[in-house]
């Protein structure tokens, strides 16, 4: 089996080895294809199904409106592997009113910090 991945060119290099070494292990190949970004949105709306990506690597603001055009379907993800994400990262790639379905996993987390030399500057109270 073949596992077809589409990702934007900054992305390649790592999404490449990262999915490379998990084939190894499954006994599957990947292909990992470049794409442009914003344009990775718009042609998996509207790709034929038999050309279609398995997997894309985009925003979790995508989720909207991918899932409500029938581009992605939910993921169901054991208990155990739901465990390896903080809750908020899956909520962020979760959609749907009634029930809230998974369709997606961060593959980075992001923080902000703020660091301040105190003989300089007045540790500020809030942030």
């Amino acid at each position: 089996p073949k596992l077809v991945i589409w990702a934007d060119s900054d992305r390649v290099p790592a999404v490449t080895q990262v999915a490379n070494a998990w084939a190894r292990s499954k006994g599957v190949t990947v292909q990992v294809v470049q794409k442009q970004s914003g344009p990775i949105r718009q042609e998996v709306s509207t790709v034929a199904v038999e050309n279609a990506p398995d997997v894309i690597v985009g925003a979790h603001d995508w989720i909207g409106e991918l899932s409500g055009n029938g581009s992605i379907i939910p993921l169901s993800p054991s208990a155990a592997t739901k465990k390896q994400f903080p809750a908020y990262a899956l909520n962020a790639f979760s959609y749907g009113t009634a029930i809230k379905k998974l369709y997606g996993a961060p593959v980075a987390l992001e923080n902000i910090g703020l660091v301040i030399n105190s003989k300089l500057a007045k540790v500020p109270k809030t942030f």
